[in-house]
């Protein structure tokens, strides 16, 4: 099962985060999953929105706790290195990324809907930097 649903609509690309058992938290899969993603979708012309959302009550609950428990200074810098090329891509990106924030979003998951050029939050959705 995919991590990152990725669905057309016309010339809006919906991009869902899928592993609500984990509360859509950035694992190392999803983040995989994320950075095969979304170049293709911000590149593409025919794409004129893309919306990111996360599946079942969490939009993200930021990084996957059980993952990073692997402080090795190169574990860490290679977290580091992808959150980089992350929020350069969708600061340098001409296409609208808009957060559909549905509930929580957390540190990592924060970061994200914040590096999207708008952000529409539900009844539900809530914000936690860490």
């Amino acid at each position: 099962m995919s991590v990152v649903i990725v669905e057309r609509r016309g010339a809006t690309a919906l991009l869902r985060l899928n592993s609500p058992a984990n509360m859509n938290a950035i694992s190392l899969e999803l983040r995989s999953e994320l950075a095969q993603a979304l170049p293709g979708l911000l590149q593409d012309r025919a794409v004129r929105c893309v919306i990111v959302t996360g599946s079942g009550d969490a939009f993200s609950a930021g990084g996957d706790l059980k993952q990073m428990a692997d402080r090795r200074s190169t574990a860490v810098r290679e977290r580091l290195q992808w959150a980089h090329r992350w929020c350069r891509l969708l600061l340098e990106s001409e296409t609208p990324v808009i957060a559909a924030v549905n509930g929580a979003s957390v540190g990592a998951g924060f970061s994200l809907a914040m590096l999207c050029d708008l952000v529409l939050v539900s009844e539900r959705g809530f914000f936690r930097a860490g």
